[in-house]
């Protein structure tokens, strides 16, 4: 054989198995190639702080590039405090949502669509869900309360005093909205309890409790033929907590939503969609893939106007006779109080799934966006993320 056909048949072989190598990676493992160039939504997506909502767009444009050539997948906009700015170099920017920041957060979705990512925007300045916009009946609500020690046989007609509330920007970071009487701009009374005077704190018997509340006239005056003995009585009040959003920027305070209302959530969540739709028009066809919820980190006695009837609904029985429970009381038995504190913080949670995360997604699908959230759990100090 002659070197002119050796050299034929190796320059051959080469050749298939060159063939063969590239149709084997053509027909390689899907997982295998999915880890060597991995699809859109299998790259990590990152937080994308705009400190003090303070941003420029050329410099958007400059990370966007960047997030694009270092294989991530997109950014997650976090309009926040500047947490990591100590020498507080980053000057006050734009409120959140308001037109300066709406614009630039379309600029960002737009200039993201033309390097391939996916974009999510969290719902808030800082922590948790709510803003300005978050109006006192769709706030966070707390169960508030007053007492009053009386003896009897006697008649009581006086005005039950209204309980004690945080006042505007307090040390404990507090906003309620209140009217020309300092009265808060929202409120419902949801009871009036009048029980025997304890000192250890113990009924043992719920017919003891009485239920006033259809005699508290809207003036908060209460009426009522005292039996004998030493009561108590107590008028329960919701009204908002005033507690406000955690880490926000300089321009963006607000207080939080009731996070157990789907009024609230629905408010909440069309003030993003109608602003981002009015700018973008269909949300389906851009870049834009999810509005993101942060860390749920809300406390106190929370209720929500609602709870009375969604707690029956739920649990079966009435809540009221055990509103004293709040209070330290023991209603019946220990056993029978923790168990009804056991129920109260799984109402919560049956709200808080129903009325806040699903009723969010369900919002947002309609939208063509997905709703994305950090979990909540219990814990001893309360619903937290």
């Amino acid at each position: 054989m002659n070197r002119l056909c050796i050299a034929f048949i190796i320059t051959a072989t080469l050749f298939i198995l060159i063939s063969c190598d590239k149709q084997n990676e053509k027909t390689a493992d899907p997982l295998k190639a999915g880890f060597i160039n991995p699809p859109p939504d299998a790259r990590p997506r990152g937080y994308w702080c705009w400190i003090n909502g303070n941003v420029d767009t050329n410099r958007l444009t400059v990370e966007l590039k960047e997030a694009r050539d270092k294989g991530m997948g997109g950014y997650d906009i976090w309009d926040i405090s500047p947490v990591m700015d100590e020498k507080k170099v980053v000057p006050d920017g734009p409120p959140f949502m308001g037109e300066e920041s709406l614009d630039a957060i379309v600029y960002a979705i737009k200039e993201a669509g033309r390097y391939g990512l996916d974009i999510g925007i969290t719902y808030s300045s800082g922590w948790n869900a709510g803003g300005p916009w978050t109006s006192p009946e769709h706030s966070t609500m707390g169960l508030f309360r007053s007492f009053k020690t009386v003896t009897g046989p006697a008649i009581f007609d006086d005005v039950l005093e209204f309980p004690e509330l945080p006042y505007k920007y307090n040390a404990n970071n507090r906003w309620i909205n209140r009217d020309a009487n300092d009265m808060p701009v929202y409120y419902k009374d949801i009871a009036v309890l009048a029980f025997p005077f304890s000192e250890n704190k113990i009924i043992e018997d719920t017919t003891r409790i009485l239920n006033l509340t259809a005699l508290l006239q809207k003036n908060g005056k209460l009426k009522w033929d005292i039996p004998p003995g030493k009561w108590t009585i107590a008028r329960y009040v919701c009204t908002n907590t005033g507690q406000l959003l955690i880490s926000h920027s300089a321009n963006s305070a607000g207080p939080m939503i009731d996070h157990f209302s789907a009024d609230a959530t629905e408010a909440h969540i069309m003030y993003f969609i109608n602003k981002l739709e009015n700018k973008l028009g269909n949300l389906n066809k851009t870049t834009l893939k999810y509005i993101y919820g942060d860390s749920y980190e809300v406390r106190g006695d929370l209720w929500t106007p609602l709870m009375q009837d969604e707690f029956k609904h739920l649990r079966l029985y009435d809540l009221t006779p055990f509103l004293p429970v709040f209070d330290g009381y023991v209603i019946l038995s220990t056993d029978i109080t923790e168990r009804f504190r056991f129920d109260y913080r799984q109402t919560l949670s049956d709200l808080i799934i129903n009325n806040h995360y699903a009723k969010a997604r369900e919002i947002c699908r309609k939208h063509g966006l997905e709703f994305v959230a950090e979990a909540a759990g219990y814990s001893a100090k309360g619903l937290t993320g």
